[in-house]
């Protein structure tokens, strides 16, 4: 009895479905659709072959991979609806992803401003303020070469960096206008003490090091030892890479991108599948391990089964 009551709920359902998606939808995505038995048999026909019900959003599928078939739709109405429809949608895609790349400017443009303002308060040489802000004429000639020198900072690809815009400083320093002659208001401020590094040469020469070229072999420099089991493994993965053989790692890919799960149908479960050859476990390093990915989805297609036959 709860069988038959819920096939019957089921049934009220799918008329349900069916005449929203002739009153609503078909008239505006698919105009010159024929409500008629040929095309029902079409598209119930390839819902139930995907083993899916019938739902508005499974009928509009239905309904566009289908069209070749539909009576009704090869009028020049629907081609040109349907026409309208993906460039709406390219236009769409086009938009959001130029959005993205606007939103990482303005990003970047953001933090040029904060190190800009950093830097005057903290860096530049007293002698070009006039308050608290660069001279205007000065901050011009800076944006003018640092847009010429720098074209990813100009673009808003990249953020400034101090270094740049001393070294824009340094390039005009000549010709740019000071406000005060004391020492210490044309130099840098807060510039890390520089340490003087000396050359390997003058370290030997100074007794801080000892001369390479009179070291003796000690082994100190030599690698990591090789196991003879690594060792033998990586002679297999050269000898199997030069003749064509696939690796192990190879074999569990492939395996991973063949497994595949059957609905209660008996019919190929397209959602299930996707997902199980998805399933992507990675090393440390980042890349693949396809024999745990493998084992990994293997294991969920088992239990995918035993939940599909209780």
């Amino acid at each position: 009895m709860a069988q038959h009551e819920k096939t019957a709920a089921e049934f009220a359902q799918a008329i349900r479905a069916a005449r929203t998606w002739i009153e609503k939808v078909a008239p505006v995505q698919f105009p010159g659709y024929i409500d008629n038995d040929s095309n029902k048999t079409v598209l119930l026909g390839y819902i139930y072959d995907e083993g899916g019900l019938v739902t508005v959003d499974n009928l509009t599928a239905a309904a566009t991979a289908c069209a070749h078939k539909l009576e009704g739709l090869q009028n020049g109405e629907y081609i040109q609806r349907k026409a309208d429809l993906a460039k709406a949608e390219a236009e769409k895609a086009k938009a959001a992803a130029e959005k993205v790349i606007e939103d990482k400017k303005n990003l970047v443009r953001a933090e040029n401003t904060r190190v800009v303002n950093l830097w005057i308060k903290d860096c530049a040489p007293r002698s070009l303020l006039v308050g608290n802000e660069v001279y205007p004429p000065t901050a011009d000639a800076m944006v003018a070469l640092i847009h010429q020198n720098y074209p990813k900072v100009r673009d808003a690809e990249q953020v400034i960096t101090v270094e740049q815009l001393q070294a824009v400083v340094d390039t005009l320093w000549g010709s740019l206008p000071k406000f005060s002659t004391k020492p210490e208001d044309n130099v840098y401020r807060n510039q890390p003490v520089k340490v003087r590094e000396l050359s390997q040469r003058q370290k030997v020469e100074a007794g801080l090091e000892q001369d390479p070229a009179s070291r003796r072999n000690d082994h100190k420099d030599d690698g990591k030892m090789i196991s003879m089991q690594e060792t033998a493994r990586r002679a297999k993965e050269v000898h199997d890479k030069r003749n064509g053989i696939p690796s192990e790692e190879d074999q569990y890919k492939v395996k991973l991108e063949a497994i595949s799960v059957a609905g209660r149908t008996g019919k190929l479960d397209h959602g299930t599948t996707a997902a199980l050859r998805a399933v992507r476990v990675l090393n440390r390093d980042g890349s693949v391990n396809w024999k745990t990915s493998f084992e990994a989805a293997d294991h969920r297609a088992n239990q995918y089964e035993k939940e599909k036959n209780r």
